[in-house]
């Protein structure tokens, strides 16, 4: 054959022998196999991952329309100011929730939620998150039962906190969304107690009244 002028050289490629060619196509296929085999796996991790991602970003989101905002857990009760002191001292022997808006020149307010009485040591309750909502602030905390050994004598488990921003209602819910009652004292304030069933209140009247616990 000539092309251009130049005579050409033909060559046909050697053909492998039947027995190879098989051979050859399976290697191929397995190489394809191995290739999707991996690319699978990959592709479900990396849908994991992002899953994961959305789930988490979601999660640290508050709901619509409300905002946390700062608080100071208080851990020695004689730092608060006398009247709150003694109305915890009523109000610890309920469950529920209340607060306290300090008098001035303190512009904070206390927020107290206990468990009631417990048959033991060892219980707790922590505070995980405050949020709020137009007038509405909202408080989540987690119990804890005892974990170890316990003491046989009755507590009463409680956390309180202080907040500048103010409250004009309150709801206390623990994690699981079981709501706390809300609790109040009126216009009594606690003077002593009486025995294990009661404790002395004066009213604004002056007189002198039992509540019992």
């Amino acid at each position: 054959m000539t092309i251009g002028g130049t005579k050409a050289i033909s060559y046909a490629a050697p053909k492998l022998p039947n027995a190879a060619q098989p051979r050859v196509l399976k290697s191929r296929l397995k190489a394809r196999a191995l290739t999707l085999g991996l690319a699978i796996p990959l592709a479900a991790v990396l849908a994991l991952a992002v899953m994961g991602c959305q789930k988490s970003r979601g999660a640290a989101n508050p709901p619509t329309g409300s905002s946390t905002h700062a608080y100071e857990v208080v851990t020695d009760l004689k730092t608060l100011p006398l009247s709150i002191q003694q109305s915890i001292e009523l109000l610890k022997h309920s469950r529920g929730a209340t607060f306290f808006k300090e008098d001035p020149p303190s512009e904070f307010y206390t927020v107290v939620v206990g468990l009631g009485p417990r048959p033991t040591s060892g219980y707790s309750v922590t505070v995980q998150s405050v949020q709020a909502a137009s007038n509405l602030t909202t408080v989540v905390v987690e119990e804890k039962a005892p974990t170890g050994a316990a003491n046989d004598v009755i507590t009463y488990p409680l956390v309180v906190f202080r907040q500048a921003r103010k409250i004009e209602q309150l709801e206390a819910k623990d994690s699981k969304g079981n709501a706390f009652p809300l609790l109040g004292i009126g216009s009594g304030a606690y003077t002593g107690r009486i025995d294990n069933n009661s404790v002395e209140i004066n009213t604004a009247r002056g007189l002198s009244g039992s509540r019992k616990s």
